[in-house]
């Protein structure tokens, strides 16, 4: 074993939730224990408001790493009604989300934004 590695995964969070509110903060930390240390740690501020069918969400994301990105900080809005089955809504952002799209890694510029009208369907059973 000339470079053995360690890894080590943590995601520390705390959430205040009342009925129609949640502020909640998570903080996922990876290190890598090898020559030099590689760390990647995302503070992840997150809120929702929450009113009849109407619901605003705000997140912001910094990203501290070994090898800065352009831009650390990334930020999201959503504003979404939902009736029934069908939620609808609106997005304003700058953020870059993996390929599977269930996780953002990164941002844009801060004066990069994007946004979009969106409608969605949902059963379960």
């Amino acid at each position: 074993m000339d470079n053995p590695e360690f890894k080590l995964n943590l995601k520390p969070y705390l959430e205040y939730a009342v009925t129609d509110f949640t502020l909640g903060v998570d903080v996922p930390m990876d290190f890598t224990f090898v020559s030099p240390l590689d760390y990647k740690i995302v503070p992840h501020l997150y809120t929702v408001l929450g009113i009849n069918d109407l619901k605003v969400k705000g997140n912001l994301y910094y990203f501290l790493e070994d090898v800065k990105p352009d831009n650390q900080l990334a930020y999201m809005a959503d504003i979404i009604y939902t009736y029934n089955i069908l939620e609808t809504g609106f997005h304003l952002g700058n953020e870059k989300w993996n390929a599977a799209g269930d996780k953002v890694v990164a941002a844009n510029g801060l004066t990069e934004i994007h946004g979009y009208l969106f409608l969605k369907a949902s059963i379960e059973f």
